[in-house]
Parts: C-alpha cells; structure tokens; sequence
C-alpha cells in the first residue's frame, strides 16, 4: 500500500496511532483510512497502515517500532564511507563480517547449495551457478525452494567453504561482494549455522527481490559466536525497502539487529 491518495490528515492520523491515540481524529478520515485498508473498525493499523505510518515516522519512531536500537557514531574527518566506518568501529571490537549488503548471506545460501545449483542449471553450467546472482536463482528455481531449503540445511561446513572458495574466485563476484575472505565467511557462517540459513532462505525465496532489497548493511560475527546485524543511517530515515525487510526477517536473524547512526 503506497501513500497515493492520502490526505495529510490520514497521514497525521496513521503516525498519531502508532503511540495509540486516534480518538481526536474526525469520523471521515477514519473511514477513509478504514477504505483503504489502514485501519480496522477499531482504528487500529493494519499491517498495510504500520507499514505506511513507519515510513513516514522519524528514525527514532522507527527504530522503536522496529525494536531496533541506536548506536551513535562520530566519524571522523577523511573516513570512508559510513558503511565502512561502522564496519571498522565494529572490527575494532572484535567482530568480523562485511559492510556489503546482506551479500555474505546470499553467497552463503549460493555456497551451501552449489551442487544442487548446478544440477538444475539451465545451461548446465557451473561457473553459471557460481556467478549468476542468488536472488536471480531463487527466482528461476522458485518452484524448488523446498529442495533448495533442504540441501541447505544439511550442507557440511568443510563443503560450504570449499564451495564459497570456488565462487568467490570469480573477479566479478568479488567486485560485486567486496572484502570478504575466508575468515570472515566461516565465521559468519559457524556463527549462523545451516539450518537457520535454510529458514532464511524459505522465506527470502518467497520474494527474492524485494527482500534483498533493504537488508541490513552489516552482517558481522564475534569471536564468541554471536552475530551483529547493522544498518548504517547518516540524515536519512528508513526507506520503506529496509523496513518491509527487516520486519519480515527480524525473528529469523539470530543476535542483535541495530541501527549505526553515523553522525
């Protein structure tokens, strides 16, 4: 449900019921929310209207309707990229992982399921299945997810790595993927195990496109096992890309989901 057609009142009314208070709204813009499916009888949001009232809220409503807290980050003159620079506040204490967006995942879900990739490649091509986009692949062989899922959940670690060797090799991977290693990726990888990557991928597998679009920017693994999931914010809010995103994975990503406020 897009913003067309909405009055600025109706937008006023979708923020105000995000803290539950709707009563001072007049009986004509409830039914027109009510209409177009953003509230119920109740004038209570539905999931369209959350999703509409969070995507004009400020960060901070965002982030607390998302359940996701704020970290703040002075970056200092000359740094790189406020990507980069939270990745490199978040090495320094021990974490590792990549700033490029939700790629180890979609490089782990290709790794762990290269054989049955290439098995069901339409050119019958391994370097095909090596290099061709997952979120591509997850569309193309929609109508196999289970056994995509399956073979993932099962995959060995020692064969995932192999695989991911095996990919990663590829130039074009690595320009799209950047500073990712090994290391990194059998630490993400022991951190998150297959069989949650399998749950991630039934659902990513859903709506391949859409849910790449708006994953977090960080996916960072400590020593310890636990895993860090970051999105990097300087002025701007949310998109509504990364809020549809993350609400639809939040329970599936195991550790923390934060928003780096790079200032």
């Amino acid at each position: 449900m897009r913003s067309s057609g909405i009055t600025s009142s109706m937008k006023e009314a979708l923020r105000a019921s995000l803290s539950g208070d709707t009563s001072a709204f007049a009986k004509s813009t409830a039914n027109a929310l009510m209409r177009r499916g953003l509230w119920d009888c109740e004038r209570r949001l539905t999931d369209s209207g959350w999703l509409l009232a969070v995507e004009s809220a400020p960060l901070e409503v965002q982030a607390r309707e998302l359940g996701l807290p704020i970290q703040e980050l002075k970056k200092s003159r000359g740094a790189p990229k406020p990507e980069i620079a939270a990745y490199e506040c978040f090495s320094s204490k021990g974490y590792v992982g990549s700033w490029c967006e939700g790629g180890p995942i979609l490089l782990l879900i290709r790794a762990a399921a290269l054989d049955y990739l290439h098995a069901v490649n339409p050119l019958g091509s391994r370097a095909d299945a090596c290099r061709r986009f997952t979120e591509a692949q997850l569309t193309m062989h929609s109508d196999k997810l289970d056994e995509l899922c399956s073979t993932i959940a099962a995959a060995r670690l020692a064969d995932v790595m192999e695989n991911f060797r095996e990919i990663y090799a590829d130039l074009e991977v690595q320009e799209t993927y950047p500073g990712l290693d090994n290391k990194k990726m059998l630490a993400i990888a022991e951190a998150l195990t297959m069989p949650k990557l399998s749950a991630i991928t039934e659902v990513l597998g859903l709506d391949p496109y859409r849910l790449r679009s708006g994953w977090p920017d960080l996916t960072l693994a400590s020593g310890d096992g636990s895993m860090l999931w970051a999105e990097v914010k300087t002025t701007d809010k949310l998109l509504p890309s990364q809020i549809r995103t993350i609400s639809t994975v939040r329970h599936l990503l195991p550790g923390q989901i934060m928003l780096v406020h790079v200032s």
